[in-house]
């Protein structure tokens, strides 16, 4: 009886939950919440912040520790999910940069340039597509990241507020950031700034201690030994100058919005291509044309002649005609041969001697 009773009241919350719309946990949404928590466990997360567009003329400041003279500046753009259709489509976008003096007066004002595209890679033993990084929102993929490296030394001949004088770096005391223009299928774009930590003797001990073992290992790829035989001094030089991330100005959501950027640790597999590779060689066509120097003494040259259609397949592509010359040491040393060749290939050979064939 007690069995009936509970089993009735287990129906009637059922019913009742599907009648008042509360969401009911399903296996499926349990299997996608668990896979959810294994990829976020393998993932390192990073915290980025979205940048502003213009217009209006808003900017994302970060605050420049005394005397800094570089930063690193990686951006990653948010693209639709259907980008994950097509990873050989490229989209640009343009980054506008500052670097201001206490005041705000800007030292130097300048424009980067980048293109988003997207990387996946293959596990090499279930065959699964990968994606490298992700955000917790599904519906923006973020692309692969750009490295944009900033030298203040790069930048001379400043001028001071009134306009008079030279101004220093050593007075620069923000860089800031927008989005001046984008391609229309992306979303937004993420920024992340690093600047150069110089790290004390004392530290390197628990640091170096703090370090993932494959951080350990990256840090230790230009030694000929492993990071476990790494002597103190090398360890110094390897964390001398660390690169530390820096927040922005400002209060949450009034002046910026950050969000976690998650990167997958350990990534084993290759990229996926869209496109075939083309065979090793050199391309021509009737508006790019080939060279090849050929040895001063000559000899019996072999080249071996592919079609490569206009998607990059090798079968099927249409043959052709290819007009070869060559041109020896003195000016009347000159030659010429028209080759033909099918769609499956040709091989062309004849003694030359020194010069060049075009």
């Amino acid at each position: 009886m007690r069995r009936l009773f509970l089993l009735g009241v287990l129906l009637t919350l059922s019913l009742h939950l599907y009648r008042t719309g509360i969401p009911m946990l399903t296996t499926e949404r349990v299997n996608d919440a668990s896979h959810m928590r294994d990829k976020i466990a393998a993932a390192v997360a990073s915290t980025g912040y979205i940048l502003p567009e213009a217009p209006p003329p808003e900017w994302l400041r970060f605050p420049l520790p005394p005397a800094t003279r570089e930063v690193k500046v990686l951006t990653h753009a948010g693209l639709p999910l259907s980008a994950e259709n097509d990873v050989e489509k490229r989209y640009w976008y343009r980054l506008r940069c500052r670097i201001e003096n206490v005041d705000g007066h800007p030292l130097a004002d300048f424009r980067y340039h980048h293109y988003a595209g997207l990387t996946f890679f293959r596990e090499p033993e279930t065959g699964e597509v990968i994606a490298p990084r992700f955000y917790l929102d599904s519906g923006i993929v973020p692309a692969d990241g750009k490295i944009m490296p900033v030298h203040f030394d790069n930048f001379p001949g400043l001028l001071s507020n009134d306009g008079t004088s030279e101004a220093s770096f050593s007075e620069a005391a923000f860089i800031s950031f927008r989005l001046e223009w984008k391609d229309p299928s992306i979303h937004d774009a993420l920024i992340r700034v690093y600047t150069k930590e110089k790290v004390s003797e004392r530290k390197l001990g628990y640091l170096w201690r703090r370090l993932s073992p494959v951080e350990k290992a990256y840090l230790a790829k230009g030694n000929v030994y492993p990071p476990d035989f790494m002597t103190g001094k090398e360890k110094y030089h390897v964390l001398h100058h660390m690169w530390q991330p820096l927040g922005p100005l400002g209060v949450e959501t009034v002046d910026y919005v950050k969000r976690q950027l998650y990167i997958l640790k350990d990534i084993e597999g290759d990229p996926v291509q869209e496109a075939p590779i083309p065979p090793q060689g050199f391309l021509v066509d009737r508006r790019h044309r080939g060279i090849v120097p050929l040895p001063e003494g000559g000899g019996r040259i072999r080249l071996d002649i592919l079609g490569i259609g206009d998607n990059g397949e090798t079968n099927g592509a249409p043959g052709g005609d290819l007009r070869l010359r060559w041109f020896g040491a003195a000016s009347t040393d000159r030659g010429a041969a028209d080759i033909s060749w099918s769609g499956d290939g040709a091989v062309f050979e004849r003694m030359f001697e020194g010069g060049l064939i075009h």
